[in-house]
């Protein structure tokens, strides 16, 4: 797509192992605490979350970790309607501070609403790390990178109610719970730094490889 012509390797984002992997999992119970962290606006999705949070039993919560204009934040709680008293804000951390600030979420969302734009895997690596079942859209980016049932619940389209549903389908399912835990932190190794730095070596030995071979 750059019009490159030699030879290139994407490397995935890395995740700091020794510091997401230290948040302990959330002990499931009958209240669920969902997880949104990053810029919190409409084009990330974050009004579609809201809406499937007004679907959602009383017994599910909201934590908000980022940054939020007032105009954005006026416009969440609008479209959160009765269940606004159940969203939690919390200003931007850095990413050092993040598994602190994300302790007690039983679920981590990410309600990507954006097809074409490019999209760091970085929000997803960390959620892993931390041990978080997911709930994402169905959006290729997600959804190739992420097992169905094994990683994440994916919402069946890219509305508040398949969101609602594919939320409450993993939020009725402690065994599931439980098993995307140890899945996730299991997959996380896939995205740590050093398997990105293997990554990068083993590209370029086989680009000299190759080189010599001419």
């Amino acid at each position: 797509h750059l019009g490159l012509r030699v030879p290139s390797h994407v490397a995935p984002s890395g995740v700091a192992l020794s510091i997401f992997g230290q948040r302990p999992a959330a002990p499931v119970s009958s209240e669920v605490l969902l997880g949104y962290f990053g810029k919190i606006s409409e084009d990330k999705g974050v009004m579609l979350l809201a809406g499937a949070l007004r679907l959602l039993p009383e017994q599910y919560r909201l934590r908000l970790v980022g940054d939020i204009a007032e105009k954005d934040k006026g416009l969440l709680l609008t479209a959160a309607g009765e269940a606004a008293g159940r969203i939690e804000f919390k200003a931007r951390v850095t990413p050092v501070l993040l598994a602190e600030a994300m302790q007690g979420v039983h679920i981590s969302i990410i309600p990507s609403i954006l097809e074409n734009q490019f999209l760091s895997p970085l929000k997803l690596a960390e959620s892993l790390a931390m041990g978080l079942p997911l709930v994402c859209m169905p959006l290729p980016h997600w959804t190739r990178n992420l097992q169905h049932g094994k990683h994440a619940r994916s919402a069946e389209d890219m509305t508040p109610e398949a969101l609602a549903r594919a939320i409450r389908a993993l939020g009725n399912s402690p065994e599931l719970m439980e098993r995307m835990q140890r899945e996730n932190r299991n997959y996380a190794q896939q995205f740590s730094w050093e398997k990105r730095a293997q990554g990068i070596m083993e590209f370029m030995r086989d680009v000299m490889e190759k080189k010599l071979r001419r």
